[in-house]
């Protein structure tokens, strides 16, 4: 029962913990889901401010795209799609291209054709691993301390 408790003890504690980082400082998002953040290269950043659309900024906070309904990120290229038009956007250079048609970026971005998808699900995609591997360093750390912690034994 002793080792439940410092299991328990360990493990709810240090799961908190690393979460409340990594909300803050890794993958930035407000507990109450109206904020979700995701590095880009170059210091600039994927933002969602509800999960309907969401922004590019760069690193003075500075609104590059606005409005973008779903988005393919790669290495060295965020291309996506607003309410008016097509966009490529280098952040390895910072220049951002607008088009009329997907026909027209495909051509001129000379990326690999993929699916789109919406920033909050770029958000838990690019999140889901770091998630399951504090978890995981997570149950790992409260089982070890539960089973190496030496108890006395009382006896009658």
């Amino acid at each position: 029962m002793k080792r439940i408790i410092v299991f328990v003890l360990v493990f709810i504690p240090l799961l908190i913990g690393t979460q409340a980082y990594l909300d803050r400082k890794v993958f930035p998002h407000d507990w109450i889901g109206t904020y979700y953040e995701v590095p880009v290269a170059n210091g600039y950043r994927l933002v969602a401010t509800n999960v309907d659309y969401g922004t590019i900024i760069d690193t003075d906070g500075v609104t590059l795209v606005d409005r973008i309904d779903s988005v393919q990120v790669t290495d060295n290229a965020v291309i996506g799609v607003t309410a008016s038009q097509y966009f490529l956007f280098q952040p390895n250079t910072g220049a951002l291209t607008q088009y009329e048609t997907l026909a027209q970026l495909r051509q001129g971005s000379n990326l690999e054709p993929a699916p789109l998808t919406t920033v909050i699900d770029h958000y838990w995609q690019h999140r889901r691993w770091t998630d399951i591997l504090t978890t995981l360093a997570s149950l790992v750390i409260a089982l070890a301390s539960a089973y190496f912690i030496p108890f006395k034994r009382t006896s009658n």
